[in-house]
C-alpha cells in the first residue's frame, strides 16, 4: 500500500462536520462562467439541430402537440427506414 499522504478537498465546517472547502475549489468563477455558456452554446445547437430534424418529418411536422426530443429522433429514423 502506498503510504504517502493524500490531500483532500474536504474540511471540517463550523459544526465540526465534513464539507467542501470554499478555499479548495480548483475551479474560478470565471472559467465556471465559461463552461457554462459553452455548455449552453452545445445544448442551443443540439435543440437547432432536432427542431430542424423534426421540421424534416411530415408526422412531426403536422403534429398539433409538442414532440419531445427523443420521439424526433425515433419518428426520424423511423421515417428514414421507410423512404429509403
Amino acid at each position: 500500500m502506498d503510504n504517502k499522504k493524500r490531500t483532500s478537498s474536504f474540511a471540517l465546517d463550523k459544526t465540526g462536520q465534513p464539507g467542501l472547502s470554499k478555499q479548495s475549489d480548483p475551479i474560478s468563477k470565471g472559467v465556471r462562467l465559461q463552461r457554462n455558456q459553452a455548455e449552453k452554446q452545445r445544448r442551443d445547437r443540439l435543440n437547432g439541430y432536432i427542431s430542424e430534424l423534426a421540421s424534416l418529418v411530415p408526422m412531426i411536422k403536422n403534429s398539433t402537440k409538442p414532440v419531445d426530443k427523443v420521439s424526433v429522433l425515433r419518428l426520424a429514423a423511423a421515417h428514414m427506414r421507410l423512404n429509403t
